[in-house]
Parts: C-alpha cells; structure tokens; sequence
C-alpha cells in the first residue's frame, strides 16, 4: 500500500535497540577450481517513504560481505618417470557479521571450513592445505574473513587470505607451491575467491527519496545508498 498525503513517519531505535542486515556466505575453497566469491551482506534498514526521519540512539549496521575462498594448487615433480601429483586445496571463505549471519564456506579435502559469522563479528576464514613429497609442496589459499572484522585464514606457504573489512569480505588467497623444480605440462594454479560487499546500514528504493537522519549511536555502512539491496 501506500502512505497517505501528509504522513509523519519516524522510525526511532531505542538505546537498548538496533538493527542489522544479513551476513553474506563464505565462498568455497577452490578444488581444482578458483575458489568461490562471499556473497554480499544485505541492508540493515530500507526506506521507501521520502521525508521519513530516523532517530537512532542505538545500532544501525549493515551485514557483512561473506569471505572469498581461497584458490588450489596442483604440481608434479620433475623427476623421471614420475607421475604423482600434489594438491594443495583452499580454504573457505568466512560469514558475514549479521542478523542472520552468513555461513562459512567449505573447505575440500584436507583444507578447513571457513568458519560461520556471528551477529557482532566476521567468521574467520578457513586454512588452506599442503601436500609435500620429495622436497615439493602444494598450497591451498587461505579463505579471507568473513567481514566486518574476520580474520585471515593461513595458507600453506604464507599464502594468507584476506581480512574482513567494513566495506566487504576478504579475498582468497591463490594456490602456491615451494621446493623444487616441478613439470609445467600438469599444474594448476587457481586464483582466490573475491569478498562480498557489506550491505548499507540504511538504504532508499530510489535517489529521490529524503531521509532526516538523527544519530545519537552508531551507524556502521553507509546512510545514504540506493536501491534494493
């Protein structure tokens, strides 16, 4: 429906009060693949009305983007006749901050979920694995951290994903490998996963809309986005 002509309409959170969107998931570890992007967090308050006033003596903040995966890494060693391959597995991405929170994402293999977010904080993104033979060694990226504020997930070999941040999740990391010589004609290396973007903490249908913000709290995201989102 539709407001009536001259409507006051004020949306006021109170100091006990607050409002969150939806974490984003963590992405996938990559498995002889890139690892998978977070999803994006969503908007913690959509105004469709214009002229509406927001009084916000509380907590306004948007859900955090969902970790990216972290990328895989497959070597041979260049030895005779030989033919055994090293894969090294990335990482999932960690969930969003937010009310849901998002997931962590899964980690193939030897390499660790990331883990899920929580309502006040990012999940931290999962381990990458190793496998070593004869003085050569694969390793998986590490998932990047859920955002607001997740933590990095490890590589094997440094190879660290991201941490989240305000403004998205972290990135994967790409798969590496260390120690010897190695064949070219059977590797694989696949890049990590990107961070979903965090979500608005208030977000218009449209530009045309006039929002009168008091803020007597916190506001985390932006206050003047537009769209559905």
């Amino acid at each position: 429906g539709s407001f009536e002509t001259g409507t006051v309409l004020t949306v006021e959170i109170g100091s006990s009060g607050a409002l969150y969107g939806a974490g984003g998931d963590g992405g996938n570890g990559g498995n002889s693949t890139n690892g998978g992007d977070g999803g994006d967090g969503s908007s913690a308050l959509g105004i469709q009305y214009s002229g509406t006033t927001v009084i916000n003596n509380g907590s306004i903040i948007g859900g955090g983007g969902g970790g990216g995966g972290g990328g895989y890494r497959r070597i041979e060693k260049e030895e005779p006749g030989s033919s055994e391959s090293e894969h090294g597995y990335g990482g999932g991405g960690g969930g969003g901050q937010g009310l849901p929170a998002g997931e962590g994402g899964t980690g193939p293999a030897a390499a660790t979920d990331g883990a899920d977010g929580e309502k006040t904080a990012g999940g931290a993104g999962g381990e990458g694995s190793t496998d070593s033979r004869a003085g050569v060694a694969a390793h998986g990226g590490g998932g990047g951290g859920g955002g607001l504020n997740g933590p990095a997930g490890e590589g094997g070999n440094e190879n660290d994903g991201g941490a989240g941040t305000t403004s998205s999740g972290g990135s994967g990391a790409q798969g590496t490998n260390s120690g010897g010589s190695i064949e070219s004609e059977e590797n694989i290396t696949t890049s990590g996963g990107s961070g979903g973007a965090s979500g608005a903490a208030i977000r218009k249908t449209d530009g045309t809309i006039t929002v009168n913000i008091t803020n007597n709290g916190t506001i985390t995201g932006a206050d003047d986005a537009t769209g559905v989102s």
